[in-house]
């Protein structure tokens, strides 16, 4: 059950994990760049479907709901985004390498805690900000949902 690794082979798992860290950490980067964001909502905005072109419709009559439910959809990815799930158990482990890799795990969690932080002084101190995103949520909800026909 417990198998004897010979250190190269440490090394080379080792290694193996920090390319997978390094591709994993470039990929959500390239995914959550401003850049890579509007050419996404570009693209589906140029799509030509029915509701693509209701939510544009939408947006173009109502830029104030439709900046605001951004937010609001900002504010819940960030509130969604703080349940992490647990790192690997390496604490085992002893080489330069794998606390090399550790360490810049730490320094992204920290990144990416201190952005969070940011985010959430800045809800809290425009609580009406908040409050307007909830708001305008529930309004563009009611925007786009189908119109039913009365009898």
């Amino acid at each position: 059950m417990n198998e004897v690794r010979s250190p190269e082979q440490i090394e080379r798992e080792i290694g193996e994990l920090r390319a997978q860290i390094s591709d994993t950490l470039d990929a959500v980067q390239n995914k959550l760049s401003p850049g890579e964001l509007l050419d996404q909502a570009l693209g589906y905005a140029k799509g030509g479907s029915a509701v693509v072109a209701d939510i544009g419709r939408g947006m173009r009559n109502n830029p104030i709901p439709a900046t605001m439910f951004g937010i609001s959809l900002a504010w819940l990815w960030y509130t969604g985004s703080r349940r992490t799930p647990a790192a690997p158990d390496i604490e085992r482990a002893d080489t330069a390498q794998l606390r090399e890799a550790r360490d810049s795990l730490d320094r992204a969690r920290a990144d990416i805690h201190e952005a969070g932080n940011a985010t959430l002084s800045y809800a809290r101190n425009n609580p009406v900000t908040v409050a307007a995103a909830a708001l305008t949520v529930g309004a563009l909800i009611g925007v786009f949902l189908p119109r039913r026909r009365r009898r």
